[in-house]
């Protein structure tokens, strides 16, 4: 969990995109990520940059891990 501050440095907001659907939403939106839905696995991207998680029965939990690795890559190249 990463806690997150915004314009006070007295008040904290835990982030948490890996186990949070929400938080999840917000960073795909910020980064531009696509998500792509099949039967058995998902794909998360941004241009050559991409991710592909078998549900193994949660495909919200595979969306999020997609999109957090992407998110990470895309830290990496910053």
């Amino acid at each position: 969990m990463v806690n997150i501050c915004e314009h006070d440095a007295s008040e904290y907001q835990a982030w948490n995109p890996l186990h949070d659907d929400g938080d999840c939403a917000r960073m795909e939106a910020q980064l531009g990520l696509s998500i792509l839905w099949f039967k058995d696995y998902v794909l998360s991207g941004k241009g050559r940059l991409h991710q592909v998680i078998d549900c193994n029965g949660d495909k919200n939990a595979a969306r999020r891990a997609a999109s957090v690795a992407v998110a990470s890559e895309i830290g990496r190249w910053k």
